[in-house]
């Protein structure tokens, strides 16, 4: 009998294993049911009715990404154009900060600059609100925004487990059969037990 050399899976590294799957299966499914979410309310947005607003701030926001005192993340910052825009909608002051429905998943300075010039302080906008509740608000209905990017994140995040565990199970050694004895074997002749 062969007996295999590869060595089972501690308990502790399954256990591991188990818990970066979860949490990457958990994180695409959020990303996905997300952007799904994200571009229904789109499509509903561009009929919402219109109403006339104002930028009131238009600012540059930075993340550094630090992860701590003294230490700092090697991906660079990542920039994001802050806007807020005030509205009136049968004599109540709404505030909105949202450009489309899906939020831009592009961190780039020229990307956040660009909206930045389309929305200046004290600018007049075009504000589309949800009719029973105007405090959902957008500036670009119809827009998905960052919805492909968080549609293809999510579902990468689900696949790359799910490609891992797969490969893991393939690989694993397999037990051999046990080999037949002599009462279980089902190609011997039936024994009968004399009476007593």
């Amino acid at each position: 009998m062969a007996v295999s050399n590869q060595k089972k899976m501690p308990l502790g590294a399954k256990i591991i294993l188990g818990f970066v799957i979860i949490v990457f299966i958990g994180s695409g499914g959020r990303l996905v049911y997300m952007a799904t979410d994200g571009m229904r309310e789109a499509g509903e947005s561009a009929s919402w009715p219109r109403t006339a607003g104002k930028i009131v701030r238009s600012e540059m926001k930075v993340t550094t990404g630090d992860d701590g005192p003294g230490r700092r993340s090697s991906s660079g910052p990542a920039f994001e154009a802050d806007i807020e825009y005030a509205f009136d909608v049968n004599g109540i002051a709404y505030h909105g900060s949202r450009i489309a429905s899906v939020k831009d998943m592009n961190a780039k300075r020229s990307r956040a600059q660009s909206i930045l010039d389309r929305y200046p302080v004290d600018g007049r906008v075009m504000v589309s609100y949800r009719p029973d509740d105007p405090s959902v608000c957008v500036l670009e209905p119809g827009s998905w925004g960052g919805a492909l990017v968080q549609l293809a994140l999510g579902v990468f995040f689900i696949l790359v487990p799910l490609v891992l565990v797969f490969t893991i199970w393939k690989l694993a050694p397999k037990s051999p059969p046990a080999p037949p004895s002599e009462d279980n074997d089902p190609f011997s002749a039936p024994r009968f037990d004399e009476a007593t």
